[in-house]
């Protein structure tokens, strides 16, 4: 039962989170300008795991991590938009909604 509280710990920092990214862009500091400040902080402090060593991958398999990458870039600047444009109470709930494909089938 332990394995939840991670994931309901992140959901709720998410939340907080949003919640003072639409404060303080109500008050003047750009939901753009914190972000680029907060991945540039983050880029620092993960170059540090070059410092660890490891092996590069070979250039055929570069496609995955660049694709991981752009995934992640779209993401963020979509959850940006939905927080800027949008109310936190109705942009957090729809981001978290998975929906799927097949309808289940009780048999």
């Amino acid at each position: 039962m332990a394995y939840l509280a991670l994931p309901f710990a992140a959901s709720l920092l998410y939340v907080f989170g949003a919640l003072f990214l639409k404060d303080a862009s109500v008050r003047g500091v750009g939901v753009w300008r914190t972000t680029v400040v907060a991945n540039l902080i983050f880029s620092a402090i993960f170059a540090t795991l070059w410092l660890l060593g490891g092996h590069l991958l070979e250039p055929a398999a570069w496609f995955q991590p660049a694709t991981a990458a752009g995934l992640f870039f779209a993401g963020q600047v979509l959850a940006l938009l939905a927080l800027q444009r949008g109310d936190v109470s109705v942009a957090t709930p729809v981001m978290g909604l998975k929906v799927s494909s097949s309808p289940s089938s009780s048999r």
